[in-house]
């Protein structure tokens, strides 16, 4: 589903006009990849989680060369599914 499927499927159940749906789904946005910058967790509670991660440092190989080489620490964002929508998705 892209994103004015996602508006047209939002403003139908709530009877809410398009632009209204399209606002919201925005300012979400902006929350979280500013909660992502800032390393805030955003907990829907059985939906989503949505937090940063820091994933060490650690060892890899140049697949081109296949030489050894340090893959350096870094900041990721990780989005982990509630139970409401992991049931779903296993279609019980």
């Amino acid at each position: 589903m892209n994103r004015s499927a996602l508006v047209a499927a939002i403003a139908d159940r709530t009877q809410q006009p398009s632009a209204t749906v399209d606002a919201v789904i925005e300012g979400l946005a902006s929350v979280l990849v500013e909660a992502a910058a800032d390393g805030t967790r955003i907990h829907l509670p059985g939906l989503l989680t949505v937090e940063t991660v820091v994933r060490p440092a650690r060892q890899g190989r140049n697949p081109q060369t296949g030489q050894p080489m340090m893959i350096a620490e870094r900041r990721v964002p990780k989005i982990s599914a509630g139970a409401t929508l992991k049931r779903a998705a296993a279609g019980e």
